[in-house]
């Protein structure tokens, strides 16, 4: 398991401790975190190698967030997640502090979310048994996110060729 970003926001220390103090063996990176700094390669390399990744919203967007990390698939800045297309593009199992997102994203088909430290707890031991119902999942997110950009790309491409006629 994986968790990614400053240590002392929101609840990240105190949950990732307490999956280490229920024996799940956990990789904590970041500011403040047991295993430091990842570098931008070894970022999505970590990411890769996880079975499940935790990703922890109820940041202040205006505050803490760079303008190109805002999330494009989260519905509501307030309680966004930033990365949760790092995940979905690596095709990893994400685990995620309950938010609003995107009508297209649906719980429990690309992405699970928890409540409580017991209810990750719970999720978290659940989805380590059930490799077919992870992978699954983590199938459904990089499909959504693979669709996603085809969408995106299409839509760009109409709109070079619309321009490209406006201004001959």
């Amino acid at each position: 398991m994986i968790t990614l970003g400053t240590m002392n926001k929101a609840t990240r220390k105190e949950y990732t401790n307490f999956l280490k103090d229920n024996n799940v063996k956990i990789f904590d990176y970041g500011p403040g975190s047991t295993y430091g700094i990842l570098t931008k390669r070894n970022y999505f390399k970590k990411i890769n190698q996880s079975k499940i990744a935790l990703r922890f919203s109820g940041r202040d967007i205006k505050k803490n967030i760079h303008p190109l990390r805002i999330d494009p698939m989260s519905k509501f800045l307030k309680n966004q997640t930033v990365g949760v297309n790092d995940y979905f593009s690596c095709g990893t199992f994400l685990l995620c502090e309950n938010m609003a997102l995107e009508r297209k994203v649906r719980r429990n088909k690309h992405l699970v979310f928890f409540k409580s430290k017991e209810d990750l707890l719970k999720k978290v031991k659940y989805f380590l048994k059930n490799d077919k119902k992870r992978e699954k999942i983590q199938k459904n997110c990089f499909k959504l996110f693979c669709d996603h950009y085809q969408e995106k790309k299409l839509i760009q491409k109409i709109s070079k060729k619309i321009y490209m006629r406006l201004h001959k």
